[in-house]
């Protein structure tokens, strides 16, 4: 199956250059769709450059392999790779599209793995597992793939104190992991977004990504999408990958409590709109968010004093 891949930039071109250095002699990805995020830097010539030299250098005779697609604004993480896949399925033709954070590192064989999950027509996304350390730890498969949670659990699964007094109750335990097929994988409601295989007929069907997001919860808004559509998320377990993770979002200048609110936007907009979350759990959610954003504030301020230290 033809396969793009679609890598978004923000304001990190020498990141985004590296992602893509690494996929050049990928044979699995036919096209490589950089999407530029409305940078308010000099993002855009420099992958423009930068994207003509290497079509140059690896050409074929055929198409550009490398294409930059400019957003006419920054809607946010989805509303970026949305761009990105409707390009990948209308003017590449590409049955798969491998949506891939600048700084995921994998390797070839992963992006195999992942393409063979769509021999099952019901597949619409695939996912990996995010390595930490040398080796794979059940941690890193709870950080790769979730269930979709009620209302409560979602709640109770934003809090960092809850997290760690219900997190059996919150992930898939140990034994979830363990049920593989001959290819390694596993079923999943939800997988981690900074490296996933889409369906792009399938998930464009569905909706795509919400842009009524601009930050975090896109995967799990998603895997509802997707679930709801009657479709099938896997998780990779045979591979995996390692992510730096946030690197945009350093770039966009925000710290922990500006995330943490941005999270929280994000969150209540998926209780609202996929929960059927009432005036009254919303009203109950947003006293538990300020207990969460006090928390991060403390966390934040004990941070600042250990540097000053």
């Amino acid at each position: 199956m033809k396969t793009a891949a679609v890598i978004l930039n923000y304001n990190d071109p020498e990141a985004t250059k590296g992602a893509v250095e690494r996929l050049r002699h990928f044979r699995a990805i036919d096209d490589v769709i950089v999407v530029d995020n409305a940078s308010t830097d000099d993002s855009a010539r420099k992958l423009g450059s930068y994207l003509k030299r290497i079509n140059a250098e690896d050409a074929d005779g055929g198409p550009d392999r490398y294409t930059l697609v400019l957003s006419d604004r920054n809607g946010g993480y989805g509303y970026g790779n949305n761009i990105g896949l409707r390009y990948a399925c209308e003017i590449t033709g590409s049955a798969l599209c491998l949506i891939a954070n600048p700084d995921s590192v994998f390797d070839e064989g992963l992006v195999g793995a992942m393409k063979s999950c769509f021999e099952d027509e019901e597949v619409a996304a695939a996912g990996a597992v995010i390595r930490s350390g040398s080796s794979m730890t059940y941690g890193d498969l709870r950080a790769s793939a979730w269930p979709l949670r009620s209302l409560l659990w979602e709640v109770l699964a934003s809090g960092p104190i809850c997290r760690r007094l219900f997190g059996s109750r919150l992930d898939y335990g140990r034994r979830h992991f363990q049920e593989t097929g001959a290819r390694r994988e596993v079923a999943a409601d939800c997988v981690h977004g900074s490296l996933v295989m889409l369906d792009t007929e399938k998930v464009l069907a569905a909706g795509g990504y919400d842009e009524g997001i601009f930050l975090y919860c896109e995967e799990t808004v998603l895997a509802r999408r997707l679930k709801d559509s009657g479709y099938r998320t896997v998780l990779v377990t045979g591979r995996s990958y390692a992510h730096a993770g946030g690197s945009s979002i350093k770039h966009a200048g925000l710290g922990a409590l500006r995330r943490q609110r941005l999270r929280q936007r994000s969150e209540r907009y998926y209780y609202r709109h996929y929960l059927s979350a009432g005036p009254i759990s919303m009203a109950a959610v947003r006293l538990f968010q300020w207990a969460v954003l006090l928390e991060t504030l403390a966390l934040e301020l004990v941070e600042r004093l250990g540097r000053k230290g």
